[in-house]
């Protein structure tokens, strides 16, 4: 009997654990190929580098992801040659504030991931991580097991014990606040990124940490922290220092959502032309960069009137516009999680919106590319120069003259791997076909609204075109 029963037992954990590994394989998403650094020879282009230069009729040679040669065109051909008559080359996008919180279950990573990708973003600062799994995402994307953008990641955020939120790791001692430090520059981190919530004494430890191991600062500006004397941030987050705060004590710390409610509308709406202009020339002095987080929005303090806030991204507006002027590094960022906005598409919002503070195209372009791809020390980003990163972008129309021409994207080279439009479309086609399926649905809830700016948002964002079906749009011609 015992037997019986030990074997009946044996063979409902065999049965338990093949279910287990079939529905482990329905939820996860399809594996997609990654194309392999090699040579290429990019044939007869104009080279656009916003707000540096341009050089029409040029070849561009790459071999293993760095860029080795930029030379006048020829007339000789060879099987490395990639030809895109008339085609537009620009540095691909680099997104300054993108936090990569969708879960890692069950592939949402990779669907994040690619969605950046296909809207030309071929860098992207993780400027707070939840756990350790963005070292994960970024190794893996490195070692081509998964299409997806560069990830420089500036560890788990920083944050004092007022905020009790999910992301990050609370510190609470000057001692504390250099560990972190020395933890995370060990797990390979390209910056450190802080909250409005560290006291002073804390804040001037994680800067003297950071500087010695060469990390720079990114900074929603500490409440005890003046913005007029704090050089060792680098880049401040969402225009926070800017105004004083003027309801701290109100402010809600009950839940994550408080992060974003750190200076209050009211705050905006006092800022004096006087504290404006010691902001944007502390700025200068310390140079000091700015990623405001202008599409985010600003929902500023729960406890606050609506009509209090009507005239916020008027008035946040004019900030951006006085640094400009100043001529103090703006860098455009979508300010994540994904599902504020469809990844990529969130970025090329900022720039939109820059554009509409009066900035030209290619000013606009120059804040997600040749401006922060001077961020960090030792390496360039943003540049088609040679010796730099092989991240290219290249389009039919010249979106250096209006971004709508963004739309024309035929192929994206990220760290010399080349991914075509058309497929990197069918791919997010069959991603959007998987998470849509009933097995997906039923076991994660929906997942597509990781992806949805709103709930009439067509899933995975963008334009119709981006997202019909392959046969209607005609057959493959992209490699030529």
């Amino acid at each position: 009997m015992l037997s019986k029963l030990g074997y009946g037992l044996a063979a409902l954990v065999v049965v338990a654990l093949a279910m287990a590994c079939l529905a482990w394989t329905l939820l996860e998403p399809p594996a997609l190929p990654v194309p392999p650094r090699g040579v290429v020879v990019i044939k007869d282009v104009t080279l656009v580098n916003p707000g540096l230069g341009r050089a029409a009729h040029v070849d561009i040679t790459v071999r293993s992801g760095v860029i080795t040669a930029i030379s006048p065109t020829t007339a000789a051909t060879s099987r490395y040659d990639l030809r895109c008559g008339g085609c537009y080359a620009l540095p691909g996008l680099i997104d300054m504030n993108a936090r990569m919180r969708a879960p890692k279950t069950f592939g949402l990573d990779r669907a994040v991931d690619l969605m950046m990708l296909r809207y030309g973003v071929t860098t992207v600062r993780d400027t707070g991580a939840v756990n350790a799994g963005i070292y994960t995402e970024r190794d893996a994307i490195a070692a081509g097991r998964w299409p997806g953008p560069r990830v420089i990641s500036c560890g788990p955020l920083l944050n004092g014990p007022l905020l009790r939120s999910r992301d990050g790791v609370i510190v609470r001692t000057a001692e504390a606040a250099r560990q972190a430090v020395t933890a995370a520059a060990a797990a390979g981190v390209r910056c450190v990124s802080i909250t409005w919530t560290l006291s002073p004494e804390v804040t001037r430890a994680i800067a003297s940490e950071a500087a010695r191991a060469r990390l720079p600062v990114v900074a929603h500006v500490p409440h005890g922290v003046s913005i007029l004397d704090a050089p060792y941030i680098a880049d401040v987050q969402g225009l926070s220092g800017v105004t004083l705060p003027t309801d701290f004590d109100a402010l809600p710390t009950d839940n994550g959502d408080s992060y974003w409610n750190d200076y209050a509308c009211r705050d905006f709406d006092r800022l004096t032309e006087e504290r404006l202009a010691a902001v944007v020339a502390a700025a200068v002095k310390q140079h000091t960069a700015h990623t405001p987080l202008l599409t985010l929005g600003y929902v500023g303090n729960p406890n606050e009137r609506p009509e209090v806030c009507r005239d916020i991204a008027t008035r946040r507006g004019q900030v951006v516009k006085a640094l400009f002027r100043a001529g103090v590094p703006v860098y455009a960022g979508s300010g994540g999680p994904p599902g504020a906005a469809p990844p990529g598409e969130a970025l090329e919002n900022e720039i939109r919106r820059f554009a509409s503070l009066g900035l030209t195209p290619d000013q606009a372009l120059a804040t997600a590319t040749t401006s922060p791809g001077r961020f960090w020390p030792d390496t360039t980003y943003g540049q088609i120069a040679i010796g730099l990163p092989a991240d290219i972008v290249l389009y039919r129309r010249d979106p250096s003259l209006a971004l709508p021409n963004l739309s024309s994207r035929y192929a994206v080279i990220s760290d010399g791997r080349i991914y075509f439009s058309i497929d990197l479309d069918a791919w997010v086609m069959r991603y959007r076909r998987h998470f849509a399926s009933w097995q997906v649905r039923t076991s994660l809830g929906d997942p597509r609204r990781w992806f949805e700016a709103d709930e009439n948002r067509r899933w995975m964002g963008g334009s119709p075109e981006l997202v019909a079906p392959i046969a209607e749009r005609g057959p493959s011609s992209h490699r030529q």
